[in-house]
């Protein structure tokens, strides 16, 4: 479970730092949504009674961090592309 908990903080870090330098919408989603989950899980696991092991919620959460992590990186690659040719064009 630590390990969970460790890897979700680097992730939102990663994607804090990526929010910082560039600015963007979706390096802020995220970073909020890479620090709410640890925090549902804890939630959820306080409120499970002994019969969780088919969880079919991570499916989804699964798919939505995914699909936000994607974007966040999409949007920090184009913004780093569009600064590199911007500064390439100016010179």
């Amino acid at each position: 479970m630590f390990t969970i908990f460790a890897v979700c903080i680097l992730l939102a870090l990663c994607f804090g730092v990526a929010w910082f330098h560039t600015g963007g919408a979706s390096p802020a989603i995220a970073t909020v949504t890479w620090l709410l989950y640890p925090l549902y899980e804890v939630w959820y696991q306080s409120r499970c009674t002994g019969e969780c092991n088919i969880r079919v919620d991570l499916v989804l959460i699964a798919a939505f961090l995914l699909v936000v992590s994607v974007l966040a990186v999409t949007s920090l690659v184009r913004g780093t592309l569009r600064k590199r040719r911007h500064s390439d064009e100016s010179v």
